[in-house]
């Protein structure tokens, strides 16, 4: 019987969580470039980031796979010249390695190798269209940035839900762990 309840809520909290992102999110993020409305873009990939946090965590493997492929076509489409967004896609890139470092702190090793190619994908082609800009936030500081975030917040409340949760479950050494893989 308890087990039953355990899994209709897992159903439950599956279809939830799966609406939220691949139900809203998946068209609202193509609809801002097709209407080039970027106002509220930072906020919905950080959504799409948190949610992929709680699939990661239910598990729910597929919805956190999404949310991945979400970010990076996002990304993808800001290093476009015609968005005119040189720094964009570097800065909305480091929610792709947060997904992967909060797989790798969960042991979910398929979301890890998934948010990894995607990430060192969308840094390549940055880093072959734009080879000689750097700026906060670009890929050759990512890593090092995350550390210090997480260090600089100290003792301090994390009012981002996104940044509570990622820094609750990673640690320096998932951090270390992501961008090694990468080379």
């Amino acid at each position: 019987m308890e087990q039953d309840h355990r899994q209709r809520f897992r159903r439950e909290a599956e279809n939830k969580i799966g609406w939220e992102t691949t139900g809203i999110y998946s068209r609202i993020i193509p609809a801002m470039f097709e209407h080039r409305q970027f106002s509220h873009l930072d906020d919905a990939i950080k959504l799409q980031t948190l949610f992929a946090f709680w699939a990661i965590r239910a598990p729910i493997q597929k919805v956190a796979i999404d949310a991945i492929e979400r970010i990076f076509k996002a990304c993808m489409l800001l290093q476009d010249p015609q968005y005119k967004d040189t720094y964009g896609s570097a800065r909305l890139a480091i929610n792709v390695a947060q997904i992967g470092i909060y797989a790798s702190a969960a042991g979910d090793e398929g979301i890890f190798r998934s948010a990894l190619e995607k990430y060192g994908a969308l840094r390549r082609a940055f880093l072959e269209r734009y080879p000689d800009v750097h700026f906060v936030g670009d890929f050759g500081s990512a890593e090092r940035e995350l550390i210090e975030e997480r260090y600089s917040r100290g003792a301090l409340v994390m009012l981002d839900p996104r940044d509570r949760e990622f820094f609750s479950a990673a640690s320096e050494e998932h951090i270390h762990a992501f961008f090694a893989a990468l080379e």
